[in-house]
C-alpha cells in the first residue's frame, strides 16, 4: 500500500488555497491531484456530484474557511462524500482550533485535520500515516481483531472498573494479546484501579506519532502483573490541549494491528476523543444504573449515537449494580430505552471495592456473584468458549461496576 500513489480531490471556493495545494503536490510524489471543486455540495447539481464520485479518489480535502462561514454546507458536503459507494477519506484544512467546529466536522465524518496554511511536511506526514493506518486496518481485519469502547452514561456508574476487568478477563479467558487504553484524558483512573504507576501515557505516544511503530509503542505501555498492557492517560491534563483527535485515531489503529483485543475506557462526555473511540470500535458499551437519572442519560446517549450515524447493533446497553429488589425492572428499562439490555451485573460491593483497592482482577475473588457474571459476560461479548483450565476461576470475571 505504501507504494501506491494516493489520489486527491480538493474542494474549496478559494482559488489561492487550491493553487497552494497544487504547488505542494508538485513536490510530493505520493499524492496525485485527481480533481478540483470550487463550491460545496449545496451549490452543486446532482450530475456534477455524480461526476465527482466517478473520479474514485482516495482522499478528499475540504477547505474550512476562516471561522467556517459555510460550515453547514461543509458538513453536508462531507456527508455526501461519505455516501459514495467507495467513500474517500475526508480531510479538513482549518485555521482555527475551535473545539465545537472540529467536533461537528468529526461527527460528520472528517478523519484528519490539516492546519492552514498547508505545508509540504504536514501533507507528507499525513499521507505516510494514512498509509500505515490503512495497512494496520487491513491487517487487523484479516486477524479478526476487536475494539471495544466502554462509555459511562454518568459519573460513578462503574465504567472504569468494568473496562479494566473486561480487559483482564479477555486476556485471561482468550489467552490472546489484550491492551487497555485510558481515553479519559483529564480524569482517567484505569491505571489507579489496576494498582499501576504508569511512567508513560498516551501523550507520549501522540508526541511520537510521526515515528510510532510496534516497538516504540510497546515501550510506552505499562504491564499489569497478569500480562495486560495498559496505555495510561496523562497525569498533566494541560498537555492534552495540544492533542488532536486524529492523532489518537492513529494510535488506536496501530494498537488494533498489534493486539487481538483493544478495550478503551473513555470519559462520560461526548468529547472528540470519545467520538474517535466510537469511530474505531466494533462495539460500544453504554453503562447505566437502574435509576431514573442514569436511564435518562442512557437514553440521551443512545439518541446521540443514532444521530451520529452509529448502527444500533454496534451499541450495547449494560446495567451495573442491578438488584432485583429495586423498583425498576429490566423489562421496564428496556421499554423506556426502546432497546434490549445486553447484560446486567449484580450489586456486589465487597468484591468490587476489594478489586479496586488491591488492583487485582475480580476473577481472583473466586465464586463471587460479580465474578461469575463477568466471566459469562466476557464469554458472550467476545464469543469465547468457557476455559477448561481455570475451573471455577474462569467463571470469575468482572464487574459489579462500581465506583469510577
Amino acid at each position: 500500500m505504501a507504494d501506491k500513489k494516493l489520489t486527491l480531490l480538493v474542494i474549496s471556493p478559494d482559488e489561492k488555497f487550491r493553487e497552494s495545494v497544487k504547488e505542494i503536490l508538485l513536490r510530493l510524489d505520493s499524492v496525485e491531484l485527481r480533481g478540483e471543486c470550487t463550491v460545496y455540495y449545496s451549490a452543486l447539481d446532482r450530475q456534477l456530484f455524480t461526476q465527482i464520485e466517478s473520479l474514485g479518489v482516495d482522499l478528499a480535502l475540504v477547505d474550512v474557511g476562516p471561522h467556517a462561514p459555510d460550515l453547514d454546507n461543509i458538513l453536508v458536503t462531507v456527508r455526501k462524500l461519505l455516501d459514495f459507494t467507495i467513500p474517500p477519506t475526508v480531510l479538513a484544512a482549518y485555521e482555527s482550533n475551535d473545539t465545537s467546529t472540529m467536533l461537528r466536522l468529526m461527527q460528520a465524518g472528517v478523519l484528519e485535520f490539516i492546519p492552514k496554511p498547508i505545508r509540504l511536511e504536514s501533507l507528507l506526514a499525513l499521507t505516510m500515516r494514512l498509509s500505515r493506518q490503512g495497512e494496520a486496518a487491513i491487517s487487523s481485519a484479516r486477524r479478526g481483531n476487536k475494539i471495544y469502547t466502554v462509555f459511562g452514561s454518568k459519573g460513578g456508574c462503574g465504567s472504569t472498573l468494568l473496562a479494566t476487568n473486561f480487559a483482564l478477563n479477555l486476556l485471561n479467558l482468550s489467552k490472546k494479546n489484550t491492551v487497555l487504553v485510558d481515553l479519559d484524558m483529564y480524569l482517567g483512573e484505569a491505571a489507579v484501579v489496576l494498582g499501576l504507576a504508569a511512567r508513560y501515557s498516551i501523550v507520549n505516544a501522540v508526541e511520537n506519532s510521526h515515528r510510532l511503530d510496534a516497538t516504540l509503542i510497546g515501550g510506552l505501555l505499562t504491564k499489569h502483573k497478569t500480562g495486560l498492557d495498559v496505555l495510561a492517560t496523562c497525569e498533566e491534563p494541560e498537555k492534552v490541549l495540544n492533542i488532536r483527535p486524529e492523532q489518537v485515531r492513529g494510535v488506536l489503529n496501530l494498537l488494533s494491528e498489534i493486539y487481538d483485543y483493544v478495550v478503551i475506557d473513555t470519559s462520560n462526555v461526548f468529547d472528540p476523543f470519545a467520538i474517535t473511540a466510537f469511530d474505531c470500535s466494533d462495539q460500544v458499551l453504554i453503562i447505566s444504573l437502574a435509576d431514573l437519572p442514569s436511564l435518562r442519560n442512557t437514553l440521551r446517549c443512545l439518541q446521540t449515537l443514532e444521530r451520529l450515524g452509529y448502527k444500533p447493533e454496534r451499541v450495547k446497553v449494560v446495567v451495573n449494580r442491578f438488584d432485583r429488589r429495586q423498583d425498576i425492572t429490566i423489562s421496564e428499562m428496556e421499554k423506556a430505552l426502546g432497546k434490549p439490555i445486553f447484560w446486567s451485573f449484580p450489586n456486589d460491593y465487597a468484591s468490587a471495592i476489594t478489586s479496586i483497592n488491591t488492583g487485582t482482577p475480580l476473577y481472583e475473588s473466586g465464586q463471587s456473584p460479580v465474578a461469575r457474571s463477568i466471566a459469562e459476560f466476557t464469554q458472550k461479548m467476545a464469543n469465547l468458549q468457557p476455559s477448561s483450565q481455570n475451573g471455577q476461576k474462569e467463571k470469575s470475571w468482572f464487574h459489579s461496576l462500581l465506583r469510577r
